[in-house]
């Protein structure tokens, strides 16, 4: 019975992606968090903000846990201001897939948000249920468009600073 257990986590932590991400996409690295760059952005600069330990639920995030997301999103949301400019920013959780979570290992969203990106943007993350029909259209091709180059990648890394 705890083998079965045991072997069922080790094998979650084998198959997430977020476990074992490529070292080359991460673009910040906190004590206990990470950053790295959406592959499937909904806007220019969209980065995920995910704890190093395999954690499906808020609940078993530790306090220590927390502080440093806090942090690393402080960190990337600077960092993103200071390359791109956006006019605002949609910070948060897709919980459960009902919500869209796709990935059951507990990431943040930090979406900048430009003027005119939406018809109508009034509601912040509450319109996002009503905007899905019209996005999914053209998911891919806005994506990709979405996507940062390779230069503006290193140059983000290479300006992002945790003054705290």
């Amino acid at each position: 019975m705890v083998s079965d257990i045991i072997f069922s986590v080790k094998r979650k932590r084998e198959i997430c992606p977020f476990c074992k991400p490529d070292k080359e996409r991460i673009v910040y690295e906190g004590e206990h968090s990470f950053a790295l760059f959406d592959l499937y952005p909904v806007s220019r600069g969209h980065t995920l903000i995910i704890p190093k330990r395999h954690v499906e639920s808020i609940e078993e995030l530790e306090d220590i846990e927390w502080i440093d997301i806090v942090r690393t999103i402080k960190v990337i949301k600077r960092g993103l201001e200071n390359l791109l400019k956006p006019d605002g920013f949609n910070i948060g959780f897709n919980l459960g897939e009902p919500a869209g979570q796709s990935i059951s290992h507990i990431h943040i969203h930090v979406i900048p948000r430009y003027a005119g990106d939406t018809k109508f943007p009034l509601g912040g993350i509450r319109r996002v249920v009503f905007e899905i029909r019209d996005d999914i259209l053209h998911l891919k091709k806005r994506c990709e468009g979405n996507r940062l180059t390779d230069n503006e990648i290193e140059f983000f890394k290479d300006n992002l600073f945790d003054n705290e």
